[in-house]
């Protein structure tokens, strides 16, 4: 199996300047000079994971974690070789076709509930590592093997009235006031 990789910037949020013309085949003829046009300060390159996509949001601190149910993100009607990822399209161009086919949905893991523990241990373990407190997110990659990646812990995820996190507190049976007070219990 041919592995891939993607450039992603070091410190930009919200997927800015990551799309799937960043997932590339390091056997491409002019895979050089394409990635010399990337500032090694400003980007760095990771194997690029394809396979299902997840999100888990938990509020709480090390000892003390409130998962959130877990949203799949669903990547519905991609072509073949369409790099499915969650890039700035998909996230802000509401005309684009990454907007238009690509979606959170809930409950998918329930015919795989070995899959969801082993999601739910992998994020306490990232808070537990890092000592996250208040609320936090990580997104996960599962290969066609069944492995979880870890594609990021975001300490400060968005928590907008349309943000994944407070999608999966309600889904979870919280209010908006609910997710924000559990948030704040963590304070003291």
């Amino acid at each position: 199996m041919n592995k891939k990789y993607i450039v992603k910037p070091s410190c930009e949020e919200g997927s800015a300047d990551l799309d799937e013309q960043h997932v590339f085949d390091p056997g491409r003829p002019d895979i050089g000079k394409w990635l010399r046009t990337f500032d090694p300060k400003a980007y760095f390159i990771e194997e690029y994971i394809d396979g299902r996509e997840f999100n888990l949001s938990v509020t709480g601190k090390p000892g003390d974690y409130v998962m959130y149910p877990i949203p799949e993100m669903i990547f519905s009607d991609y072509p073949p070789g369409k790099a499915r990822i969650l890039g700035y399209r998909s996230k802000w161009e509401e005309t684009s076709f990454e907007y238009k086919h690509t979606c959170r949905q809930f409950n998918t893991l329930e015919e795989d509930p070995g899959l969801a523990a082993r999601l739910r241990q992998t994020a306490v373990a990232c808070g537990e590592i890092f000592n996250l407190s208040g609320y936090f997110r990580v997104d996960v990659r599962v290969d066609n093997e069944g492995t979880p990646y870890v594609l990021e812990v975001n300490a400060n995820p968005c928590i907008s009235p349309d943000s994944g996190f407070i999608a999966a507190g309600l889904q979870a049976g919280f209010s908006r006031v609910d997710i924000i007070r559990q948030i704040i219990a963590c304070l003291n």
